[in-house]
């Protein structure tokens, strides 16, 4: 019980590090872009996929966002 116990403790350890191997990580400052949904809300946005949600001014600022509370669906947001 032992060994099997040690085995899947080892599967599951290397299983995490390819997971962390294939997730590449953003460098700071680096902008990727959200496709936005029916119903986002830039606010909304940037709690979901922020570091620091009350950014989301800067998300408005950067994507020239007038209405804050109004995406369109199916257009690209730039995040930081």
């Amino acid at each position: 019980m032992t060994l099997r116990l040690s085995l899947s403790r080892l599967c599951l350890l290397i299983g995490f590090i390819l997971a962390q191997l294939g997730m590449p990580a953003l460098a700071a400052g680096e902008v990727w872009v959200y496709g936005v949904k029916p119903g986002d809300t830039l606010i909304g946005v940037a709690t979901a996929y922020l570091t620091h949600p009350n950014d989301w001014p800067k998300l408005q600022i950067l994507n020239k966002i007038s209405n804050p509370k109004r995406l369109v669906p199916g257009s690209n947001c730039a995040c930081l």
